[in-house]
């Protein structure tokens, strides 16, 4: 498959496909979530209302060129009942051609896919885990761990937005990929370098894919690039937007993806 996605802005997929409206918060990484911000924005101040949109799971049927799908937003949301989960995988099922990308904060995932067990054989999808910090992960690997598609090596973390160092362990031998990026948005908060750094050690020293994604909307001031711009010498931090801040962590960007070929 030709790759199409657009690695250089920190694009590990190549289309969205929307299945759920909404979501609501469950972590300290979703104070400032970008769709409940464009939900508040487009529908006069409501948020947290979840549907799901089974009007456009025939996508990927219709979809004939090889993709690489993002599953959008919270397909293991509690309100998102087992009916609708069920149809889309079967729809994953039938299109074996693209890969899927199911990305969640949720235990739910584990609950369901042992209730279901018909489903974790298949190929092509990837279950993703998004964890903030450390507590976060030390709260949330176990059950992530346990889905039964790790068998197959199915599995990756997306440490977004990073906002403190994380301690893997030997547990991060058990996914296919990491994907660290920093936070956008209004009241995007700093990373800094070394929680990067980490990520990008760790998956070196455990033979593990890492993909690099941004720095973010705002920077540290020990960013590469922060003498570039006027600032209080004095604070930690400065907006310069994620195009200027970039994808360079030490000087190259990290771009490795399981489901990326030439």
């Amino acid at each position: 498959m030709k790759n199409r996605i657009d690695i250089s802005v920190g694009r590990y997929w190549d289309k969205p496909w929307s299945l759920v409206s909404s979501c609501t918060r469950c972590s300290d990484g979703c104070k400032n979530c970008w769709s409940l911000a464009m939900e508040k924005r487009f529908k006069k101040g409501i948020e947290g209302k979840i549907e799901v949109r089974p009007d456009r799971l025939d996508i990927p049927l219709q979809t004939r060129k090889p993709t690489v799908f993002a599953v959008w937003n919270d397909l293991f949301h509690e309100a998102v009942p087992d009916e609708f989960r069920n149809k889309a995988y079967s729809v994953m099922d039938q299109c074996r051609h693209h890969t899927f990308l199911i990305l969640t904060k949720r235990t739910t995932i584990a609950e369901y896919i042992k209730r279901v067990d018909m489903f974790w054989r298949l190929p092509n999808i990837y279950h993703g885990l998004t964890v903030c910090n450390q507590d976060e992960w030390a709260g949330k690997k176990k059950w992530f761990l346990q889905v039964q598609c790790i068998l197959t090596g199915k599995l990756f973390v997306s440490h977004e937005p990073a906002l403190e160092r994380i301690d893997y362990g030997d547990d991060l031998k058990r996914i296919a990929v990491l994907i660290s990026g920093g936070e956008t948005g209004s009241g995007a908060r700093p990373s800094h370098p070394d929680i990067f750094r980490a990520d990008r050690d760790q998956c070196a020293e455990a033979g593990v894919n890492f993909f690099f994604k941004q720095w973010g909307d705002v920077v540290h001031n020990s960013h590469p690039c922060f003498d570039n711009y006027t600032c209080d010498r004095g604070e930690a931090s400065y907006w310069i937007g994620r195009k200027k801040s970039g994808r360079l962590l030490d000087g190259r960007t990290h771009d490795d993806l399981p489901w990326v070929r030439g």
